[in-house]
């Protein structure tokens, strides 16, 4: 599996785990599927119920996650009830692979009600344990840490009171000092692009030659992408998805004069993601893209190199749906200078901010698969057989996407987590990544 900024990598197998904690089990939802796609099970008709455990699996996983939805209409309470029905209809495949003798326990029952008590209380973040468990910790094991464990309640209660005076002294001084003086503390050296994407105020590297470039970040074709980038700035007309259109484009790009043989590169781009559910209040998902090259720790440990996967907007893509985007791999972001930018584009273009030269998949296809309901991407090559790449703004990143390595019936040995995206040609969009991916990439 890929490394994800929201996705665990269980190094050593789940089977050796104890008492499974709920963000154990959460991390193991988001990649449980791209495991099981293309198991071969034993038996002579291993293929229907490899497509029936498949369908088992995505039923209840679709049930877990539009059970966490924080606002529910009739079209998802059906979406929720028949995921449900798909498992029910699915799981003798379990039985008859031994894995179990039976379906009778109350928490598989009380799946059956989960449409009444949404319906009669209210979204099941209103009546979860996660925030009671949340307050233990701030109310009773850091106040309790806090003491000398004599006559607990009593210091309890003062370190408890005490503390929220501070927290309200605090917000006192902000409010009065924000009329006159600049908040504190000083926020961090970020660069606010016109989007949800962040790079920090400084690169990551000194300036590198192009041909560092090319060998250390794999941007073979940093120059010809960037070329062809200004030249589509300069001319919007050009279309490279035109053939007419093609060739021309490639004879201006050809005499676009960059003026520069350098650049200093981000090694990491922040997004805040709002919620996939924009009507209702809640907290920004935070995700980050890496695009490092392998490095030796303090150590001596080898680091694998990073490039990570990400969901691109085309320019029509919408809050919901795949229409409109493509996943690509970042493999570098940099910015131009003004005077590059001048030089460049001496129409008066405004900057773009950061860009980042990335490798395309294919595009998505018009349907999912029939049981694992995930779509396929494969990797782009251009006619000579090298890998399709662009140089776009980082405000067309919209954020991380996760891809499953297609195995096959059995995994290749010589893959590692660090460098299948670069052994491997085809993939899975994985949309249980989280709530957004899941809101989003059906």
């Amino acid at each position: 599996m890929p490394p994800n900024h929201n996705t665990r990598l269980f190094f050593k197998g789940i089977s050796t785990l104890s008492r499974v904690s709920g963000q154990e089990h959460r991390d193991i939802s988001r990649i449980l599927l791209g495991l099981i796609v293309d198991l071969r099970l034993p038996g002579d008709n291993s293929p229907a119920q490899a497509a029936q455990l498949v369908r088992c699996v995505r039923g209840l996983l679709d049930f877990l996650y539009l059970a966490q939805y924080k606002v529910h209409s009739t079209e998802t309470l059906d979406e929720l009830d028949a995921a449900r029905q798909l498992f029910h209809d699915n799981k003798t495949v379990l039985v008859e692979l031994g894995i179990r003798t039976h379906f009778n326990f109350p928490k598989l029952h009380f799946a059956d009600h989960y449409r009444t008590l949404i319906e009669l209380f209210g979204t099941t973040d209103n009546y979860n344990t996660q925030t009671t468990e949340r307050l233990h910790i701030d109310f009773v094991k850091d106040a309790y840490e806090a003491t000398n464990h004599k006559d607990e309640f009593i210091h309890m209660t003062i370190w408890l009171e005490r503390k929220e005076k501070i927290l309200l002294h605090e917000r006192f001084v902000r409010w009065r000092l924000s009329g006159s003086l600049p908040a504190l503390p000083r926020p961090p050296d970020i660069i606010h692009v016109k989007s949800n994407v962040q790079v920090t105020k400084r690169p990551s590297t000194k300036l590198l030659s192009f041909d560092d470039i090319a060998d250390n970040y794999g941007a073979l074709d940093i120059v010809n992408a960037l070329c062809k980038f200004v030249a589509l700035e300069r001319d919007p007309s050009l279309s490279e998805s035109n053939p007419r259109h093609s060739i021309r484009l490639h004879n201006v790009a050809a005499n676009v004069r960059l003026g520069f043989g350098s650049l200093a590169l981000f090694h990491k781009l922040r997004f805040a993601i709002p919620s996939p559910q924009p009507w209702i209040d809640a907290n920004d998902i935070q995700d980050v893209a890496h695009c490092r090259p392998g490095y030796t720790d303090r150590q001596g440990r080898e680091i694998s190199a990073r490039f990570d996967t990400v969901l691109v907007n085309l320019g029509q893509g919408e809050n919901v749906g795949v229409k409109g985007y493509r996943v690509a791999q970042i493999r570098a972001v940099f910015l131009l200078s003004n005077d590059a930018c001048e030089r460049l584009f001496p129409t008066g273009v405004d900057p773009f901010g950061p860009l980042a030269y990335v490798e395309w998949f294919s595009k998505f296809p018009s349907t999912p698969h029939r049981d694992h309901k995930m779509f396929k991407v494969s990797r782009s090559f251009t006619s000579a057989g090298y890998r399709y790449a662009s140089v776009i703004p980082i405000a067309n990143i919209r954020r991380t996407v996760k891809l499953f390595p297609i195995f096959g019936p059995v995994a290749p040995r010589e893959w590692t987590s660090g460098d299948v995206l670069e052994v491997c040609n085809n993939f899975y969009v994985d949309p249980f990544l989280d709530e957004h991916t899941y809101f989003t990439l059906r």
